[in-house]
């Protein structure tokens, strides 16, 4: 399930960068090539004597990428090729299984899995209630105070719980902080999550927050939680600041200083792979793990790039005053009421205040004209403001509005298309205020989000738009009353090479060109 970090590739550059220092440091060692867990640094000659193998780890697509790559590759690197982890196939994946969580869990521990990467979060929801502190609202709310947190014994004491759930606990990784943004306004105080229905990921914990502040919680899945977000269904929900970066069209009021939570995760091992590992294959991963959790909050991205690129893209970002702040904690002392109800919880929270009373939070900068929602556009009057909607087409409309162009629409193309969409469908994009999101329905189904992204009006014919997946594209428009078409801006030959490379991509050129769209009253 889509939990959406979306770190950097600026972030994951210096990941391999910590990763090529940490084995340097490793061969300099005095004495032999060790760790601080005891493993050693090895050769290919040296792994020749050792047998070899391959892990399969289980995680949601879009949580704690970064992370798992850094382990993937240090454990690649530690073993020079004797021990890897790979992906298990049909675990990664996005906006699709809403109690997934559960599920790599129950397969670690049945054996069909060998590692699993989940949150923290969906922990109570299986029975165990000692992560809970992690995930206490606005009790973790900076990442000096995280690295303290990870940094005690804490973590050590937590991981024994999962052996109730027939799996080993092998470390509890760091991610980014999640507070909330709103499509339409920023959540401030509490009456600002008032009758508002808000998304949260599955949680016990995330719930009680919400409705303590008097929202609607719901956990629909991400493609759900999008198109209600589209719709206007669904008012706000809570991310880091790297994903909001990543879909700025969908909720671009951002809270800066309200941190909900950290997004950790646990990383747990069958118990018969554990056994299965010999010493050395034990060191190596022990080693990985340990160099990866050292970096794990790094990895997760940079919070004040990500507000520098929310303001890019046309998003607002807000801070609650004092008042509202405090306003919001006071709402939330009932979900402590029963926090402090499990007496180890309550340890663990008081644990955690402790050390907050030494730590110097950082802040995040409000960027030169993004505060108060100052960056949004009025909508360009050259394209009036509103949702366009095709007719209900079919495939043979998606193929036909590139043999209009000239461009040969081959065998693969047409499989795509039926594999793709249903036998009918219609397109609806939204344009308001520099921000556009595009879905589909498909026989009569619900609108899901195809795209979404920011334009810009450049003359009364061509606009320039950014899509969050896939960069910038011009696209020539006209508008005749209520109708628009839309032209994708390449040269036909540029769109046959582009089909010819991603048949793909080459299908969501046609959705764009299906129309004519008209805006509806």
């Amino acid at each position: 399930m889509d939990q959406s970090t979306n770190p950097s590739k600026e972030s994951q550059q210096k990941a391999k960068a910590w990763l090529l220092a940490f084995l340097l440091a490793l061969s300099a060692c005095a004495g032999g090539n060790t760790t601080s867990s005891g493993a050693s640094s090895t050769t290919e000659a040296e792994r020749s004597s050792t047998s070899e193998a391959t892990l399969t780890l289980a995680a949601t697509g879009g949580f704690a990428d970064a992370q798992i790559e850094h382990l993937m590759d240090s454990v690649a690197m530690l073993s020079a090729g004797g021990l890897r982890i790979e992906h298990a196939d049909g675990w990664d994946v996005t906006g699709t299984l809403q109690d997934v969580e559960g599920e790599i869990i129950e397969a670690v521990a049945s054996g069909e899995v060998d590692l699993g990467w989940v949150g923290t979060r969906t922990m109570a929801a299986m029975g165990v209630t000692d992560f809970d502190a992690l995930t206490a609202p606005m009790l973790i709310d900076s990442y000096s105070l995280e690295r303290a947190v990870l940094d005690s014994d804490i973590p050590a004491r937590m991981l024994p719980a999962l052996e109730q759930l027939g799996v080993s606990g092998l470390a509890i990784m760091g991610g980014p902080l999640r507070g909330p943004s709103g499509v339409d306004a920023p959540f401030l105080g509490p009456e600002s999550y008032s009758g508002a229905t808000f998304h949260s990921f599955r949680s016990q914990i995330g719930e009680a927050t919400l409705t303590a502040l008097g929202a609607t919680h719901t956990d629909v899945v991400p493609d759900e939680r999008d198109t209600g977000l589209s719709d206007g269904s669904i008012q706000g929900f809570e991310g880091s600041m790297a994903f909001f970066a990543g879909k700025p069209a969908f909720a671009p009021h951002v809270t800066l200083n309200v941190a909900f939570w950290p997004g950790i995760g646990v990383l747990v091992a069958s118990p018969e792979t554990m056994a299965r590992l010999d010493d050395q294959q034990s060191e190596w991963l022990r080693a990985a793990i340990a160099e990866t959790s050292a970096h794990a909050v790094e990895l997760a991205g940079d919070d004040q790039d990500a507000v520098q690129q929310i303001c890019d893209l046309g998003g607002a970002v807000y801070l609650a005053s004092t008042s509202e702040v405090a306003a919001v904690r006071e709402a939330l002392q009932r979900v402590y009421d029963q926090l402090n109800a499990d007496t180890n919880t309550a340890a663990f929270i008081a644990q955690i205040n402790e050390l907050k009373k030494s730590i110097e939070k950082e802040d995040l900068v409000v960027p030169e004209g993004c505060a108060d929602g100052e960056i949004a556009e009025e909508s360009d009057p050259r394209l009036p403001a509103g949702a366009y909607r095709t007719a209900e087409l079919t495939r043979d409309d998606a193929a036909a509005a590139f043999r209009a162009r000239g461009v040969d629409v081959d065998e693969e193309f047409v499989d795509v298309i039926n594999s793709e969409i249903g036998d009918t469908f219609t397109v609806s994009i939204i344009f308001e205020a520099g921000r556009f999101i595009q879905s589909l329905s498909q026989e009569g189904g619900p609108n899901e989000v195809g795209s979404s992204g920011t334009y810009t009006i450049l003359d009364d014919d061509t606009m320039e738009i950014f899509e969050t997946c896939c960069g910038t594209t011009l696209v020539d428009f006209t508008v005749d009353g209520r109708t628009l078409d839309i032209h994708v801006g390449f040269e036909d030959r540029q769109v046959q090479d582009v089909c010819a490379a991603d048949p793909l991509e080459c299908l969501s050129i046609a959705l764009f060109e299906s129309g004519p769209f008209v805006r509806e009253e």
